[in-house]
């Protein structure tokens, strides 16, 4: 078989493990949490973030639209998750920065989180675990770059 068929076969696979964990993990936090698993992202890459973050940042760190950005963050800021300051030079943007209550329901959401994955996790060996993370590791540096 070539490496490409076996290439894509692994793809396949590990978007329909991640989108099934996903669901899962949605319907989980649905039931223990405030706060949904896109509300979480938004939270995390906020609260992660060293510089200033503003939504034209987040839409390009998330590669989405503007739009798309803009609701996610109505729905964050109608918890009291998030304030928002002018950035200075540019009228229309926005600084954001977690709350409080923000950074304790990220606090709390990311422990349950972490439960769930270690969950998931459990039938791997600790050399399985390190190959995971570190695939994961390059998957997420691809995708910030």
């Amino acid at each position: 078989m070539p490496s490409d068929d076996v290439n894509a076969r692994i793809l396949v696979r590990l978007w329909d493990v991640a989108a099934h964990s996903r669901r899962r993990i949605d319907a989980s936090l649905n039931t223990r949490a405030d706060c949904t698993l896109r509300q979480f992202v938004i939270l995390d890459l906020i609260e992660s973030t060293v510089e200033n973050v503003t939504a034209a940042n987040l839409a390009r760190r998330l590669s989405c639209s503007r739009a798309n950005i803009t609701q996610l963050l109505r729905e964050v800021r109608q918890h009291r998750w998030l304030t928002l300051t002018p950035a200075y030079g540019d009228a229309r943007a926005e600084i954001m920065r977690l709350t409080e209550n923000g950074r304790l329901t990220h606090r709390s959401t990311g422990r349950l989180l972490a439960d769930e994955a270690y969950a998931e996790l459990e039938a791997l060996d600790v050399d399985e675990k390190q190959r995971l993370v570190t695939v994961l590791g390059k998957l997420a540096r691809s995708r910030a770059g």
